[in-house]
Order: C-alpha cells, then sequence, then structure tokens
C-alpha cells in the first residue's frame, strides 16, 4: 500500500491544503476545552502557542505527549496539575516518526538540500545556499520549489525556511555528525564570502565545523560585538567558545591566548564576576611571564591590582601595585608604571595614609606628562 501512495504521489499532483495556524485566543480555547476547564491554563496554552506557531497538529501531539509523560495531569483537588514554566517542553515521538518517514522517502538530491537548509537555519536565502550546497544552481531552484511543494519548506521574501522550527531541529538532529560538521564548514565559507558581518553565525557555523582558528577569530568579535552593546553574558559566552577553540588549536599562540584571558577577565570584571576575572588575569600573567613579556605582565597587575581594590583589599591592591614599580625599568613604560602608582595611591589612601598617597600622586602625574609628551612627539 506505501509504494502504491508513493507511486500515486509521483505521477499525480498532491493537492496540498494547508491549515492557517491557530491564533493565540484559539489555543486558549482548544486548551482549555481539552482539559474541560474555563478557568485554567491561560498562561500555559500561550506558552503552547508560542511553542508551536500555534501549529494544530503540534499543539494536539504535544498536550499527548505531556499527559503520556504525567508532565500534565489532573490534580487530585480537583483542575489540572500543569508543567512548569521552564521546564523545557518535549517533541512528540509522533512528529519525530512522522518527519522521519517523510525524509526517508525524498530522493537523495532532495534530502541533501533539506538537510542543507536544516544546518544553515535563519541564514538560508539562495546565494548561500548555492555556494554552500552540492547541486548545481540550475538544478537547486526547482529542488527547493519541490521541497516547498512537498509542505517542508516555505519561501518567504529573501530566504527558505521551514514552516516551523521543530521540524528542522528533528531533521538536523538524524544527520550524521561527520555530515554535520562539513556541512557547518561549507556553510561558514558561504556566509564568510556573502555575509563576513554576520559574525554570530560565522562563530556558530566554525564551531560546529571544528575549525577552530576561525572559531577564535569570530567568537572574539562576536564577544567584542556583545560587550559594546552591554550584553555582558552574550560577550561571555562567545569569549568561552573563544578559549576553548583557542585550546584546541594545534599550535595555540600564546599572545593571542594572553589577549584572550584580559578581554574576558575585564568583561567578568564589568559585570561583577570577580573570581572568575582573577582566574582570567592570572592565567594571561602566566602567559605574559613564559613569554618575558614585563610590559603585558605589568599591564595584567595593574588589572588585578585594580580589582582588589575593587574587593575592598586595599592592602593587597597596594602590594600587587608596588610589583609593577618593580617589574619595570624606569624609562619607556610610562602608562603602566603611571597606572601603577594611580593604584597604589588609591589603595594607600583608603588605608589612611594621605601624606603618601599624595606624594604617590604627584609622581603618578610625572609619569603621565611623560607619557603624554611621548605621544606629542610620535605625532
Amino acid at each position: 500500500m506505501r509504494d502504491t501512495l508513493e507511486e500515486l504521489d509521483r505521477i499525480l499532483p498532491a493537492c496540498r491544503i494547508r491549515l492557517d495556524p491557530l491564533n493565540i485566543g484559539q489555543t486558549v480555547t482548544l486548551v482549555q476545552r481539552a482539559l474541560g476547564t474555563a478557568d485554567q491554563g491561560t498562561e500555559f496554552a500561550a506558552r503552547l502557542w508560542g511553542e508551536t506557531n500555534g501549529n494544530p497538529l503540534f499543539l494536539v501531539e504535544t498536550l499527548k505527549s505531556l499527559l503520556e509523560r504525567g508532565q500534565l495531569a489532573p490534580s487530585p483537588d480537583g483542575g489540572w496539575l500543569l508543567p512548569s514554566l521552564d521546564a523545557p517542553l518535549p517533541v512528540p515521538a509522533s512528529i519525530q516518526a512522522l518527519v522521519n518517514e517523510r525524509v526517508a522517502h525524498l530522493p537523495p538530491a532532495l534530502r541533501a538540500v533539506l538537510e542543507l537548509v536544516a544546518v544553515l537555519g535563519q541564514d538560508t536565502d539562495f546565494p548561500v545556499l548555492s555556494r554552500a550546497g552540492d547541486a548545481d544552481p540550475a538544478a537547486l531552484l526547482p529542488a527547493l520549489e519541490e521541497l516547498e511543494q512537498r509542505g517542508f519548506l516555505i519561501e518567504t521574501e529573501s530566504r527558505y525556511c521551514f514552516e516551523h522550527d521543530r521540524i528542522r531541529e528533528i531533521i538536523y538532529q538524524n544527520i550524521p555528525p561527520h555530515r554535520q560538521e562539513r556541512l557547518h564548514r561549507r556553510a561558514g565559507d558561504a556566509l564568510e564570502a556573502l555575509h563576513p558581518d554576520q559574525v554570530e553565525q560565522l562563530a556558530h557555523h566554525f564551531d560546529m565545523g571544528q575549525v577552530w582558528d576561525k572559531t577564535v577569530v569570530y567568537n572574539r568579535r562576536a564577544g567584542e560585538r556583545a560587550r559594546a552593546v552591554y550584553a555582558g553574558a552574550d560577550a561571555l559566552s562567545y569569549y568561552d567558545r573563544a578559549l576553548e577553540a583557542w585550546r584546541r588549536l594545534e599550535l595555540p599562540d600564546e599572545e593571542l591566548g594572553l589577549n584572550l584571558y584580559q578581554e574576558r577577565g575585564g568583561i567578568c570584571q564589568d559585570t561583577g564576576r570577580f573570581e572568575q576575572t582573577e582566574a582570567d588575569f592570572q592565567a594571561a600573567y602566566q602567559l605574559a611571564e613564559r613569554k618575558g613579556n614585563y610590559i603585558a605582565q605589568a599591564h595584567v597587575l595593574n588589572h588585578l591590582s585594580y580589582l582588589q581594590f575593587q574587593r575592598g583589599d586595599f592592602e593587597k591592591a597596594a602590594a600587587i601595585a608596588q610589583q609593577v614599580l618593580e617589574l619595570l625599568p624606569a624609562m619607556g613604560t610610562e602608562s603602566e608604571i603611571a597606572a601603577g602608582l594611580f593604584n597604589k595611591a588609591n589603595a594607600i589612601r583608603n588605608l589612611g595614609q594621605y601624606q603618601t598617597a599624595i606624594k604617590l600622586y604627584e609622581r603618578c602625574l610625572l609619569y603621565t606628562s611623560d607619557a603624554a609628551d611621548e605621544l606629542d612627539g610620535v605625532d
């Protein structure tokens, strides 16, 4: 019977009737009727609507799955015990089986295009698809049109996407890992050529494709961009991945690692994560020490001194600042010496040693003037 239906589908064009998604009000009505209540489930229904985009099949199957798992159950006191708002909603096994069965019957060429769209996600415009894919551009458009006719994809003004992201997730999860890596590498190469400003997407694709040098570059740039708009948590996430990729490099550049640790430490310091700040600055200091880079060591020590000042440990802040002054020669490092003097003066002042602090501030001004004169000379 299945083979007969498949043959008919090839010979006779199927008439597909697209069901419009339910709006939020219709979803609330459906859920409350399914639960047999009119005074419970509004917030739960709104969440269901948001995660299923109002797709009727997804709504009904998700409700069934929640009931089967016991995450949605009658309450002994009447009404219903609803899933907690922070618990992820399941992808129903029936939906997974349905999607997998339909994909299994696709011709290999169509399946390859569909898998590439699943990997690209929101980045699927025709030029990127054409550059990243195996298909001849002349054959790609008919393939996309057929996938649209079969109900897998929809076309918007500028790109192709799945009707629902859960369908994309199911298809993506069934791509073998080695093929996922290869597709992500090709997606990254295509985006780099056509949309080099999309650093967040480039970071993701090169990371998933295990192209570690480019993973470092684009996660660092994405982290800098996030930090510039005060998105501290996002910036840290990008720097975490940049450092992880840096460690995976065959020959990690110690200067690059030093900068990455300093930059992530700065973000942690800006966002009050002082323990991680200290760990990152210590890691940067060890790399600078290993390279014998005294100026870099002093720069990191000045950051550590200010960190201890922020934490209220003024004696430790003064001691670290003194390390800077003992580390550097008298000439050629005026800016770091000035920073060390300033940090020590601030700490000494807060310890009540005002006259000593004034003298340190005066010395700091001398070094600051020398640094400014040097910069004027360069101009």
